[in-house]
């Protein structure tokens, strides 16, 4: 509708010439008030037409509606039916004519909208078709006046008395219009009705409020509280506040416009000034400041992004985001295009990096460019190797940097931070120790980020202190003396959020620059910013449509989506801009802006109605899909938007795509994150036999990848893989039924539930018999390799591994990581072959054994498999006393296992023990915390050897106490559960603890139990080792010793003479130097056993 039309259609077309000739036209023309109109010398009759008539316009605007806050008023007539049957029609209907100019007038003045008039009722809205700060006590205000000024009217000698009831909440105005709405529109929600059964329930003369208004109201309203009152239809009762009295309306005031210096924050700058100064001074430091949204966690951080700025630092600005929570180092890939377009927009990533690593690092262009053409492919993905790379070069280039000068890392929204930017995050943190570097992540508090990074300092914003407030208000004014009451209400109501605070006071500065006629003093957040929204005109549209895409938008998937050209968005987004709620991009060049605060978006996005943002969502996501896959982070975000557009089939195919195309980059975290997403959509559609399949389908495509993060036999994957067998029994395919049949074998194994074991690995005998598919009686190999070592029955594992190698095919491996545990069966049957091996005394075979088996998964970059040869290898390497191989062969996959999302507490477990045996530093109490974390789980088959490490540990640290308690529970484990390959080993730990603990006796008891053990199932190297032990002491008590004998004949007979290992080399010393007549003493037999 054109301006012109408007003035038409309400008589009015006299006045087009007078307002054109002043410039207006209806995108500020809902603002003119009735003084600004006779400023243009327009008659008083047409002035009061003139704005009635633009206070309908606005619906033209927003034909199909929108949601919002509004406060509704219903007012009526008291005992007007009496009325009805005792006066004449005609007198009455002056009367109310009376009473409803009144209440159109008032209504009018304190710029509400009169919505219907209902027989003697009036419906009024506040905060529609414009809103205000302070909508609801407006309408306090107006009913009040109307109330009073109809007791002063009468007929027939008899007074009349009106009655009103106010209620706030969220409603769906426009798009529904009938004949008898004076606004134009209706509001749709439960406000209306509540206003109108408070207006019921009050006495003739009163003003009746809800609870959401009373708390909107500031102190110029009294109130009396009536109590709960159960009304019909409502399904829980409704406080009820008379109004008692109002104190007079505020007065103008003067306000320039607003600042954002820091207030109230001079403890936490100061946190973070000693710690730049520590980081300058090479003892580089990392902070995580932490508080809800608008505490100015932000605003702070820019405090040490000023220090840095000034003294030449360096700076990394990385932002999260809430659609890239699951793209792997998407703040820096997106830190990279911005900076790329800045600098002339270069088409290749390797382009990128070498201009950035120019700037930051400051190298020279032919050092940049060498190292973003190594750097470049590990971004492009290949799996965990390249992942792990990736996380290196970037620590190492962010430390190369701090030679040349300070460098400050700031990482905003770190609650939005994908897993892999947090472990390279956790990675820098770790290794900026000496260097000049601080790292700053902001955060929300429900957020662990200060524990993800294990960052030295946590900084908790609160909410400013009343006074620390205040003062913001009259900073944020320019000192400027405003009414102390106008203060006060922007303190009450700004609730000592400094984004609350500011926002408030820039509506204030607003309004005096409007030549408002009463002072806006915002009674919440969300009310000034959507004034401020109502007063963008068509611009009002576009902020809409911005507040779709998130955060932070481009300017041409702007104009995509509003259908216009990319120089009219950024017209518009300058006018936007201007009005304070978005920031265009800081430096020339980048097409991205961003909303000044998270809120500023989330209260924009929050006026559409939902099915206007399903269709938004749904068009943002094909016009993703047009733009091509180049961008890592575009899947995701397609699949997000999908999803809120409810788009379900599809979005459940996105989620897929991108998580496929995560777990191929080893991203394990992220792929589970998009799978889930998938699966929890596949359960929101109809029941049926199509979503009984694709939720079948998408359980076995997340349960190996849950077993290979999270750790086999932990409960979530039990759940998956039973939930997959219930929905088999009619639904699934016999290959979808052999699969879940594994997934429960190698679940039930871990928890030692071994009649669920043996069933399941009986029912995989039957269904590959009966399918004679090579593929499935490999995988029944796979079960019967490790249900046998876990016997000790060593022989047989090795013909069932050989077996298994013996039908495997390269050619299937995807197959077997989608669908079997999530890693490689020929790398698996090679481990468990190489255990065996190991325990015979084939130490050598043992290793070449291992070594192909890493080498597999090492170039197959699997990440899975690596997982288990190098636990079954670390595993080896504590029974075998080589704390030297544990460390060379452990932390390398640590890293990378954390890059991916994988559980690492069993890898920090080995590595603990490792560094005590050689007596280095390691965390004693994340060993029991992994453990005890380890119980929690339900793990019951390799529990007996994690409990047995942590018993080792606790001897190295002379504690005999507790580690025999470890003792006990790795017995009682391995007992219960039939776990031989530790049962051996729990005798050597348990006589190592009573003799340090001076118990000889006891000791040598345990020693010669477990040489009984060791040649039940045959394990040569822990019987050498036991014997050793006793040989030892016997030798120290001048006994004669049948253990030196066993020594000897293992040594010289049952054992080649090139096996090597830190059990037989020892062995070798000792029968050298009984040999030679030179036995042991007792300390340096100690030495030897530590």
């Amino acid at each position: 509708m054109s301006l012109a039309v408007l003035l038409a259609k309400h008589q009015l077309s006299h006045l087009e010439a007078v307002l054109r000739a002043a410039a207006i036209d209806l995108d500020i023309a809902a603002d003119l008030t009735d003084a600004d109109l006779q400023s243009l010398g327009i008659a008083l009759g047409d002035r009061k037409r003139l704005l009635r008539a633009l206070a309908g316009a606005s619906q033209a605007i927003r034909p199909d509606g929108e949601r919002r806050m509004l406060t509704a008023c219903f007012i009526d007539l008291a005992g007007f039916t009496a009325l009805s049957t005792q006066l004449d029609p005609e007198e009455l209907r002056r009367a109310v004519g009376e009473y409803q100019q009144l209440a159109t007038r008032v209504i009018g003045e304190w710029q509400g909208a009169v919505a219907q008039y209902l027989g003697d009722g009036v419906l009024a809205y506040f905060g529609y078709p414009r809103a205000h700060e302070d909508d609801a006590e407006r309408a306090v205000r107006a009913t009040v006046a109307i109330v009073e000024g109809t007791g002063k009217l009468s007929v027939a000698g008899r007074p009349l008395r009106a009655r009103c009831g106010i209620a706030t909440g969220l409603v769906v105005v426009g798009g529904v219009v009938a004949s008898e709405l004076v606004a134009g529109s209706v509001a749709v929600g439960e406000a209306p009705n509540r206003a109108a059964r408070l207006q019921g329930h009050a006495a003739p003369g009163d003003v009746v409020v809800d609870a959401a208004t009373r708390r909107l109201l500031g102190p110029g309203v009294q109130l009396e509280e009536l109590g709960e009152v159960a009304f019909k239809g409502f399904s829980a009762p409704v406080g009820c506040w008379r109004v008692s009295g109002t104190a007079a309306a505020p007065a103008r005031f003067q306000a320039p416009d607003v600042s954002s210096e820091l207030v109230g924050r001079e403890k936490e700058a100061a946190v973070l000034r000693d710690a730049w100064r520590s980081a300058c001074d090479g003892r580089g430091r990392s902070v995580v400041v932490s508080g809800e949204p608008g505490i100015g966690k932000s605003r702070l951080a820019g405090e040490a992004c000023a220090n840095a700025s000034e003294s030449g630092a360096a700076s990394l600005l990385l932002q999260g985001s809430p659609h890239h929570t699951a793209t792997d180092h998407y703040p820096l890939r997106h830190a990279l295009e911005v900076h790329g377009a800045r600098t002339g927009d270069p088409k290749s990533l390797e382009d990128r990096l070498a201009g950035w690593m120019a700037e930051f690092a400051r190298l020279d262009a032919p050092s940049a460019l060498t190292r973003a053409k190594g750097l470049a492919p590990l971004f492009e993905g290949g799996g965990t190797a390249a992942s792990h790379a990736l996380r290196e070069q970037l620590v190492e280039l962010v430390c190369d940097a701090a030679s040349k000068r300070p460098v400050l890392v700031l990482v905003e929204d770190a609650h939005w931070i994908d897993p892999s930017t947090s472990e390279w995050l956790r990675a820098l943190a770790a290794a900026l120790r000496s260097r000049r570097v601080l790292l700053i992540a902001t955060t929300r508090p429900e957020k662990t980020i200060a524990t993800q990074l294990r960052a030295d300092t946590e900084v908790p914003l609160e909410q400013l202190a009343p006074a620390a407030a205040h003062a913001l208000v009259d900073r944020a004014t320019h000192g400027n003396s405003l009414p102390r009451r106008v203060v006060d209400a922007i303190v009450q109501r700004g609730g000592g959020v400094p984004l609350y605070l500011e926002e408030i006071a820039r509506a204030v500065v607003e309004a005096e620059s409007r030549g408002a006629a009463t002072v806006d003093v915002p009674e919440t957040l969300q009310a000034s910013l959507l004034s401020r929204f109502d007063r963008l005109g068509t611009a009002r549209e576009l902020l809409q449509l911005a507040s779709v895409i998130g955060r932070s938008f481009d300017v041409d998937l702007l104009a995509a989506l509003a259908g216009t050209d990319a120089p009219d968005v950024l017209a518009s987004l300058d006018r936007v801009a201007q009005a304070g709620l978005v920031l265009p991009p800081r430096e020339q060049g980048p097409r991205e802006w961003t909303f000044k605060h998270a809120l500023i978006r989330e209260s924009a996005y929050s006026t559409l109605l939902l099915s206007a943002r399903r269709e938004l969502h749904g068009r943002l996501a094909d016009l993703i899909a047009a733009r091509g896959s180049g961008d890592s982070g575009r899947a995701e975000a397609a699949a997000w938007h999908l999803t809120a557009a409810g788009r379900s089939r599809e979005a459940i195919e996105a989620w897929n795509v991108a998580g496929a195309s995560a777990a191929r980059r080893g991203a394990a975290g992220e792929a589970q994150q998009h799978y889930e997403q998938a699966l929890a959509l596949i359960r929101g559609q109809a029941a049926g036999p199509e979503r009984d399949a694709q939720e079948l389908a998408q359980l076995l495509k997340l349960g190996p990848l849950v077993m290979m993060a999270r750790g086999v036999g932990v409960p979530v994957s039990i759940e998956i893989y039973e939930r997959a067998r219930e929905l088999s029994l009619h639904a699934g395919t016999p290959a979808q039924r052999f699969s879940i049949a594994f997934g429960l074998w190698y679940s039930y194994e871990h928890q030692g539930r071994t009649a669920q074991q043996a069933a399941m690995l009986q029912a995989m005998r039957e269904m590959a018999a009966a399918s004679g598919d090579p593929r499935e009686q490999l995988q029944v190999h796979h079960a019967e390799w490790e249900t046998l070592l876990n016997r000790g029955e060593l022989q047989a594992t090795i013909r069932a591994a050989d077996a298994g190698l013996a039908l495997y095919d390269p050619r299937d491996r995807p197959l077997y990581l989608r669908h079997f545990g999530g890693h490689d069966p020929a790398v698996c049957a090679l481990s468990y072959r190489g255990a065996a091996q190991w325990s015979l005394g084939q130490s050598q075979l043992a290793r070449r054994t291992f070594d192909e088996a890493l080498e597999r998964a090492t170039q197959a970059s699997d990440l899975g498999s690596r997982l288990i040869a190098t636990i079954t290898l670390g595993g080896l390497c504590f029974m075998g006393r080589e704390p030297e191989r544990m460390l060379a062969v452990v932390p390398p996959l640590l890293e990378d296992c954390r890059r991916a999302g994988f559980a690492t507490g069993i890898l920090t477990l080995a590595i603990g023990w490792a560094n005590a045996m050689l007596g280095r530093e390691h965390d004693l109490a994340q060993m029991h915390r992994t453990v005890e974390g380890l119980r929690r789980h339900g793990v019951r088959i390799r529990l007996a050897y994690y409990e047995l490490v942590l018993a080792d540990t606790l001897r190295l640290h002379a504690d005999v106490a507790g580690g025999l308690q470890q003792v006990a529970r790795s017995r009682d484990l391995a007992s219960t559960y039939s776990d031989a390959t530790v049962a051996a080993k729990i005798g050597l730990v348990e006589g190592d603890l009573h003799l340090l603990a001076g118990n000889e006796e006891r000791a040598l008891q345990c020693w010669r139990e477990t040489l009984d053990v060791c040649r039940r199932y045959g394990s040569v190297f822990l019987e050498l080792d036991a014997a050793l032990r006793i040989a030892r002491v016997e030798e120290r008590q001048g006994r004669s010793s049948s253990a030196a004998g066993t020594v000897e004949k293992l040594l010289l007979q049952r054992l080649d003479r090139d096996e090597r290992g830190a059990i037989v080399e020892d062995a070798r010393r000792w029968l050298a130097g009984k040999i030679a007549g030179q036995a042991d003493t007792p300390s340096s037999a100690s030495n030897r056993q530590r």
